[in-house]
């Protein structure tokens, strides 16, 4: 697997795992925040933890899928 849909993958994983940990109860801006800390603090070599266009595609795909389950 290439090293851009890798990163990318972990930042839908990441989204995943949060939309389901606080029962799909949580807001974009929660989101987004959560994943800008761990950028800053652990996950400096993945930018795709502070882009705003991947994490609003990948957070409405998990919402659609928690709702759905």
């Amino acid at each position: 697997m290439g090293k851009v849909k890798q990163a990318v993958q972990e930042v839908q994983e990441e989204i995943q795992e949060i939309v389901y940990f606080w029962k799909g109860d949580i807001s974009l801006d929660d989101i987004k925040t959560i994943l800008k800390n761990k950028y800053f603090f652990k996950q400096k070599d993945n930018p795709y933890y502070i882009s705003e266009g991947v994490i609003e595609e990948y957070y409405k795909k998990a919402k659609e899928e928690y709702n759905e389950a």
